[in-house]
Formats: C-alpha cells, structure tokens, sequence
C-alpha cells in the first residue's frame, strides 16, 4: 500500500522534459517551499520511445511520453502534496488527461531561449489550451481542463508566493544534466 502524500501548506511543483536525440527524454520534479526553497526532487532515467511506439503514436509521442508517462509518474512519486504545479514544457500538460493534479504551462521569457546544449523541450500536438494571466505570468492550461484557471487563481492568491516562477526549471535542467552526465555529452 502506498504511503499518503504529507500536506505542506505552501508547496509548489515545477516538473519539466528534457529531449536528447541520442538518449530520450528525461524528466525532473522540483518541490519548493512559498520561498523558493527546495523540498524534494525527484528525476527519471532516461526514456527511449521504441520504434513501434514512435510510429503508433506518431505526432502524440511527447505528449504520450511527456505527460502520461514522466510527469504522471514523478508526481505520484512525490511524497508531498503541492498546491500548484507548473511546467515549462507543453507535452507535460496531457497528464492532466490521467491525473487529478492540475498543471499550467508557464510560457517562456521573450528574451530567454530555454535550451540547454543537446537537450531539447519537447512540444505538444495538441492546440487546445486556455491562456491566462498570473501577476506578472503568462499560463496556459489544457482547455478540456479550464476550471484549474480558477484553481490557480485562488490558490496563487492564498499562496502569496516569493518566487520567480522561471528559475526552478533552471535548476532542474542543471540537475538532470548532472544527474545524467551522458546527455551533456549529447
């Protein structure tokens, strides 16, 4: 039986994929506290689509990958329990589809280019997103799922967050490098 996940008030989760050609994707979880602090990580070894899979899922490979499979599973994974979580990579928001977490996609800087050497953010197939506003953020979630806008305006509002919601995922792609030092050779 699996442990229940610890309520933490004021946690919140960036998860995000990373694509290298050679290796596969790679997955990262970052917890931190209303401060920015970090309370647990969590990484995945690496994920290399057969040949099969990469033909029958065709262009929903990512979001297959991405979200039903890394971010679904890092999540689960977790042993606290996080208010929001927010990604920086398109393909996580289908874990949404199979997973009662809400996840909004936070778009990227204009003047960031959000690319590690040999590694790559792998995009999504689907078009069907509801973009809003968050201080200062851009958001988007899945438009099947548009109630979680509202979560995450009420939730961001009690939160009263300390954080500059782009770093975290800067983090995490420095930890899966090092975590997985092949892919900085990539």
């Amino acid at each position: 039986m699996a442990e229940p996940k610890r309520e933490s008030a004021g946690c919140v989760g960036f998860v995000t994929v990373r694509r290298s050609a050679e290796h596969g994707y790679f997955g990262g979880y970052l917890i931190v506290n209303f401060h920015g602090r970090p309370l647990e990580f969590h990484c995945t070894l690496p994920v290399k689509p057969s040949r099969a899979q990469e033909i029958l899922f065709g262009r929903t490979l990512d979001d297959f990958i991405c979200g039903e499979q890394i971010t679904k599973a890092l999540v689960s994974k977790a042993k606290l329990n996080t208010n929001l979580i927010f990604t920086d990579c398109m393909a996580a928001i289908s874990s949404r589809l199979v997973s009662d977490h809400p996840i909004a996609m936070l778009q990227p800087r204009a003047d960031s280019s959000q690319a590690e050497p040999g590694l790559a953010i792998p995009i999504s197939a689907a078009d069907n997103l509801a973009h809003f506003r968050l201080g200062d953020y851009d958001l988007s979630v899945s438009s099947r799922f548009a109630g979680d806008e509202a979560i995450f305006k009420q939730r961001w509002h009690e939160l009263k967050l300390d954080v500059d919601l782009h770093e975290p995922f800067e983090r995490i792609a420095e930890a899966l490098l090092e975590a997985h030092p092949a892919a900085r050779a990539a």
